[in-house]
């Protein structure tokens, strides 16, 4: 006789989609990206050349993608542990634009690239 789990442990396939939307949409666009990228190297070939030229899903290029959205990630975290606590806190985005503005001011006109930490330390507290 076969065993069936109990009806709250099985998922029909909109409560699958509900659940797993999000990361079955990063895996699609994984895909996308690896034959896009093989695409645009060797036009002519079919899709299995495609994902076997693409860059998209290297080491190199996955390491890149962390690294640049760590900052966002980071901000993320943070806003949603002052949301939780009660204190709304939407600034917290004009803040880092002003940061990288004046850090971009500074190193533009010649100061070595450390120099700018202290003064994005200093526009913390706003």
């Amino acid at each position: 006789m076969e065993k069936r789990l109990p009806l709250r442990l099985r998922l029909s396939g909109t409560q699958l989609l509900y659940s797993y939307g999000i990361v079955l949409f990063l895996i699609a666009l994984c895909i996308f990206f690896q034959i896009e990228t093989g695409r645009q190297d060797s036009p002519a070939g079919g899709i299995v050349n495609w994902w076997s030229s693409g860059t998209f899903l290297t080491l190199r290029n996955l390491s890149n993608v962390l690294r640049q959205t760590s900052v966002n990630t980071i901000l993320g975290v943070g806003v949603t542990m002052v949301i939780i606590t009660g204190g709304i806190d939407l600034s917290v985005g004009a803040i880092l634009a002003l940061a990288g503005v004046v850090s971009t001011a500074i190193i533009m006109r010649g100061f070595p690239p450390p120099l700018p930490f202290p003064s994005d330390a200093a526009m913390a507290p706003l």
